[in-house]
């Protein structure tokens, strides 16, 4: 099993961390759908609470009322596709902790109970959601209020998003732990961060196989808990908000901005779009490729403004270079197995 390996002083000591792979197919294409979601969420939603801070106009109320439906239905559906789809993640990540030996987790092709979350949740959303459509209900009315609809939507866009990420989010630090304990206590050292371990050249030669497979399971699981923990402190300020006041009537509609609520709550969308939006940067940049690429992208940005000398550039361009082979010879080998 291939390793990055660097000897230390004395080479008795060397750290030594298994090169990273690419995520398992159905994380990659959840969190594909996820950052796809949360794109389309921070141009509908959080677009408009930005204008409407700024210039006190909701852009919702600009044209026809069929425009203002649309966008409340993409909004909402946005919301709610980036709350369940989070959930998906957590909870296949937490399973694949939680039974590392079962078929699913064997197999880093499958892709069927992805593809059916993220079917379900979208028709579910989709279906829950169509009450925004429907004639009569005048959902561009200043102060509309739908009881059974504001329930249904907090307990299914908040409530049960935000317990299920805490959970599972919560086990797979428990189960993560209790592996790297089980596996690594008796003779290696970690370090901060569970990125570098520590270790004499007999404990390295004595490693167990599934090591460079182990530690594509901590960075899995790392991503999948930074992403929760983003979540969970966008989320937090709207649910204690919906709940203190619930019957807040400038939720669909904004015609009058001029109470502090309503500058709080447009403060607070805000912010959730934006804790929102780092998941997608988040998604971006756990590709070993991808930062090499961008690392690559910022020096020629930087020689073009002599801000650095060519010689700096070529390194980067060989770092590159050397990580795009990498990444070929890796899914060459995986083909073969």
């Amino acid at each position: 099993m291939s390793r990055t390996e660097t000897t230390m002083s004395g080479g008795s000591i060397g750290s030594t961390q298994p090169k990273q792979r690419s995520l398992r197919a159905s994380t990659q294409l959840m969190m594909a759908a996820l950052a796809l979601v949360d794109f389309c969420g921070q141009m509908i939603s959080c677009l408009r609470y930005t204008i409407l801070c700024l210039t006190q106009h909701d852009i919702r109320l600009l044209y026809t009322e069929s425009f203002c439906r649309l966008q409340l239905f993409g909004e909402y559906c946005c919301q709610d596709g980036s709350a369940w789809f989070m959930c998906a993640i957590t909870a296949e990540r937490f399973w694949l902790m939680l039974r590392p030996t079962s078929g699913y987790s064997r197999n880093k092709n499958q892709l069927t109970p992805s593809v059916i979350a993220l079917a379900a949740s979208s028709l579910i959303t989709i279906g829950k959601n169509v009450v925004l459509f429907m004639p009569s209900e005048d959902v561009c009315n200043q102060g509309y209020n739908h009881t059974a609809f504001f329930f249904a939507d907090l307990v299914y866009k908040c409530l049960l998003p935000f317990l299920i990420i805490m959970v599972t989010s919560v086990g797979n630090l428990l189960l993560m732990h209790r592996q790297l304990v089980k596996m690594y206590a008796s003779h290696m050292r970690i370090d901060k961060g569970f990125s570098i371990v520590k270790m004499t050249k007999k404990q390295r030669a004595e490693l167990p196989p599934s090591t460079a497979a182990f530690w594509e399971v901590i960075f899995s699981c790392r991503v999948t808990i930074v992403s929760g923990a983003v979540f969970l402190v966008g989320a937090l300020p709207i649910n204690l908000f919906k709940l203190i006041d619930s019957e807040f009537e400038n939720v669909l509609t904004a015609r009058d901005i001029c109470t502090l609520k309503d500058v709080i709550y447009n403060l607070i969308n805000i912010l959730y779009w934006t804790c929102v939006g780092l998941r997608f940067y988040l998604y971006i940049f756990s590709s070993p490729r991808v930062r090499n690429d961008m690392r690559l992208i910022i020096k020629i940005i930087l020689l073009r403004l002599r801000c650095i000398r060519q010689i700096s550039l070529d390194a980067a361009e060989a770092t590159s270079n050397g990580a795009h082979s990498q990444t070929g010879t890796d899914t060459h080998t995986n083909e073969k197995k």
